[in-house]
């Protein structure tokens, strides 16, 4: 029997999509928005299986034939809306609050990216399958001591082209994750700015949002230093923040908050 390897990988968001007929990757996903329990999903790569062929009087093999590998992410969620019974068992919505069992089980396929934490180089893996077959339970005890959970198991699939051709099951990209938040806050109260010393790869103002009003609502950056911080405002209502990525990657880094009061 071949050998399969488990490995932990900490997990900071799970988003489910729909497949789409190309193979392509779908630009609306949705996010598994419960804790997820431990923070952390199990990956398993399998060691591919072989078929040794011999010739006649030897003991070694003259060609290994390699067979299937197998692949699979198991993870699971307290994320108990009508959404994700709908994702992890079918069926169907009636409302935000109530959920219909499907009365026949299927196999249900679905788009997933896992966004990993970061290692010790502040990167973060990105798991992206545009095709996986996907396995739910319910588990553990609806008491007050233990809230249970959904076990997923993801199973990536080869997907294809719109010319039938086969696709990757997964992509693997490695990008730099924003934990820290900008640095150096710098209040103008004559020019009504605030600027920022920009996180290493975030450079441009646009990949960040800023508030006036200690964090109830947050509006794009066009410019460092950000114009328009008009009235009075006390310290430390003013900041300034990388914003989530359009596409999922990361979310919302720290606030950096003004250190001086803006007047009127």
């Amino acid at each position: 029997m071949a050998k399969t390897d488990t490995t932990l990988i900490s997990v900071q968001r799970i988003y489910f999509g729909d497949v789409q007929s190309d193979g392509s990757f779908p630009t609306t996903w949705e996010k598994v928005s419960g804790k997820l329990v431990p923070d952390q999903a199990v990956m398993s790569l399998g060691e591919p299986e072989k078929t040794d062929l011999y010739i006649v009087e030897s003991d070694f093999p003259y060609m290994s034939i390699p067979g299937s590998r197998d692949v699979s992410f198991k993870f699971n969620t307290r994320d108990f809306t009508v959404d994700m019974l709908v994702y992890a068992f079918g069926g169907t919505k009636i409302s935000e609050d109530q959920w219909k069992a499907p009365i026949l089980t299927t196999i249900r396929t679905k788009a997933v990216r896992i966004v990993t934490g970061p290692g010790n180089d502040d990167k973060v893996m990105v798991f992206r399958i545009a095709k996986a077959y996907l396995a739910a339970a319910l588990t553990g005890q609806m008491v007050k001591t233990d809230t249970g959970s959904i076990d997923f198991t993801v199973v990536p699939l080869v997907p294809q082209d719109a010319n039938g051709d086969n696709l990757p099951p997964y992509w693997v990209d490695i990008i730099f994750n924003p934990y820290l938040s900008p640095t150096v806050p710098v209040v103008d109260d004559e020019t009504n700015t605030f600027g920022w010393t920009a996180i290493d790869n975030y450079a441009t103002a646009t990949d960040y949002e800023y508030t006036i009003d200690a964090g109830v609502s947050y509006d794009a950056c066009t410019a460092n230093p950000q114009t328009g911080i008009t009235g009075a405002i006390d310290a430390g209502d003013v900041g300034v923040r990388l914003k989530e990525s359009a596409n999922g990657y990361h979310g919302p880094s720290p606030t950096l908050w003004s250190t001086e009061a803006y007047t009127a």
